[in-house]
């Protein structure tokens, strides 16, 4: 988990922090529901003006799933080196709508993240739907990390 400390409005001005970054500690999964007005960005040391570089593993039971991200603001999520939402801008908590993933094993699969949050409140949320089941937040079990 790096944290870069200062102005984006886009996600191409965000990855622009990249190499100058500090590590913050990692994200317990994937569920930071919308905040209140100065209380700190996911695992960050600032309440506002933060752009977060994630990296680690998600997993998943062989098969289809949709996942539903909601963020605000800027988000893109590449899981497998594969692009599968991105959301840019300055926006409330809110999603661009559910996106459909397959797993041909059951596995651990590399998931990068690159998110943004300019000030007042902000919120990171996954939530995951196998085929023919029910909308659920992720468990931070599904989550892993390597330790720098």
């Amino acid at each position: 988990m790096e944290y870069a400390y200062g102005e984006a409005k886009w996600l191409d001005q965000a990855q622009g922090w990249a190499g100058h970054t500090k590590t913050g500690a990692p994200l317990v999964g994937f569920v930071y529901g919308d905040s209140t007005v100065g209380e700190r960005i996911l695992t960050a040391d600032s309440s506002e003006y933060v752009v977060a570089f994630i990296e680690g593993f998600m997993r998943f039971e062989a098969g289809t799933h949709e996942l539903e991200f909601q963020s605000n603001d800027g988000l893109r999520v590449t899981l497998g080196g594969v692009q599968v939402y991105e959301h840019d801008g300055r926006h409330t908590c809110q999603t661009k709508g559910s996106v459909y993933i397959t797993a041909p094993k059951t596995g651990w699969y590399p998931v990068k993240a690159l998110f943004f949050n300019r000030k007042f409140t902000t919120c990171l949320d996954l939530s995951i739907r196998p085929a023919g089941g029910d909308w659920d937040f992720t468990s931070p079990e599904m989550y892993a990390h390597i330790p720098k």
